[in-house]
């Protein structure tokens, strides 16, 4: 799956018209704590321009206003270990400077550049955030699971292209 982004172009009259693109993947957490790797490592499996990083951080805003749709993927200790679970984010300024989440960093998209795009989270149920290098068997199965969630999501919205079959047999 390639990611692509597509700069604005000026109207005649001036205003900021918006080329189609498609998704931006954004897969976060830190590889040296065992599961917690699993977003970082569905985005490199995704490739093109997707972003793999160790947490969110605000320069991710000018990317995400250039998405069409963004699809954050992290590990996650309320989701069961294999599982995943897909929600939908809105934006909101974060009420400090420090700690970005997906919802904060939307809604800096919005504030700075005027667009926050369509966003969904992909949430991973995990084993262990222990330190250490490698994913578990849960945490491999759960990271593809993301990945052809991430190819229906691609297709369309999540009701077009049947991405609730993958919740259903997901849970």
């Amino acid at each position: 799956m390639k990611t692509q982004f597509v700069a604005g172009l000026k109207s005649p009259a001036g205003t900021l018209k918006r080329a189609p693109r498609t998704i931006l993947v954004i897969g976060y957490g830190n590889s040296l704590r065992g599961d917690d790797g699993a977003g970082p490592f569905v985005a490199r499996q995704v490739g093109g321009e997707a972003i793999a990083c160790t947490q969110l951080t605000p320069e991710l805003a000018e990317p995400i206003s250039r998405a069409e749709r963004v699809v954050f993927v992290d590990a996650h200790a309320g989701v069961a270990a294999g599982r995943i679970t897909i929600a939908r984010l809105q934006p909101r300024l974060p009420s400090g400077m420090h700690g970005y989440d997906p919802e904060s960093l939307l809604g800096w998209a919005q504030e700075v550049y005027g667009w926050a795009p369509e966003a969904l989270l992909i949430g991973m149920g995990v084993r262990s955030f222990d330190l250490g290098e490698g994913l578990s068997p849960a945490a491999r199965r759960a990271a593809g699971l993301a990945l052809r969630a991430i190819e229906k999501i691609a297709c369309g919205s999540v009701v077009q292209c049947g991405c609730s079959d993958i919740l259903a047999s997901s849970h």
